[in-house]
């Protein structure tokens, strides 16, 4: 699998880079990813609109568990630093969580968490996701008002009929 990602990259990189970016970009890896942030984690269990209907968890986690098998990227990604990943590379591929370290999120509370994140802590998708792929992600979001811009930007250069010829517009 490596090998192939490698190809994608313009420059030589370690193998665990290779590995943490396409462990950010949904790709499957051997990698454990964690927050070191709660508002990140808990916008992460409420983000996606398929997961809204179904309830979600948090998985918290000692430091002092992981720490022999924290890897950290050389040269993190724009989304590794917003998201403040801690990526954890397990020799069992998995951590089981005692059972006090969950927190069930119920279906019913995350567009509320969400909108809350967004409008008191600034988390959005827009700073959690905040590279060309997320912007590619959300693009349709905003397609609507890019497609007005455009319209109302050319119709101001060469004007309408509804607001006069082209001329008197340019005089004004």
């Amino acid at each position: 699998m490596l090998s192939a990602a490698r190809r994608f990259f313009r420059k030589t990189v370690q193998d665990f880079e290779i590995l943490a970016e396409i462990q950010h970009y949904g790709g499957k890896t051997n990698l454990i990813d964690f927050t070191t942030d709660y508002l990140i984690a808990l916008f992460m269990v409420c983000d996606r609109e398929e997961s809204l209907g179904k309830d979600g968890r948090i998985i918290l986690q000692a430091k002092e568990l992981i720490d022999p098998y924290i890897e950290e990227p050389y040269e993190p990604v724009n989304r590794v630093i917003a998201q403040k990943s801690v990526f954890v590379r397990h020799p069992d591929g998995f951590i089981l969580p005692n059972e006090d370290d969950v927190i069930n999120i119920p279906a019913n509370l995350k567009k509320p968490i969400r909108e809350h994140l967004e409008r008191y802590h600034g988390v959005s998708a827009e700073t959690v996701y905040n590279d060309l792929h997320g912007f590619i992600k959300d693009q349709d979001v905003h397609l609507e008002t890019y497609v007005d811009f455009y319209i109302g930007s050319t119709e101001a250069q060469e004007g309408d009929s509804e607001n006069g010829d082209p001329e008197e517009i340019s005089t004004l």
